[in-house]
């Protein structure tokens, strides 16, 4: 039982190190968020701020 959760852990903390690709797209979708949702200018500019970088 011990050896198992060891072997997990490692794996688990490995895992970490195993680079994946990125969604680096300078388009944005018809379903984007911002697109489907109305919200006030004030939130708009927020959401941009914060999560389009």
């Amino acid at each position: 039982m011990k050896k198992a959760i060891v072997i997990i852990l490692i794996l688990g903390m490995g895992i970490q190190f195993i680079p994946v690709p990125k969604n680096q797209s300078d388009e944005v979708p018809k379903t984007g968020f911002l697109q489907t949702i109305e919200a006030p200018v004030a939130i708009q500019k927020m959401i941009n701020v914060s999560c389009y970088d």
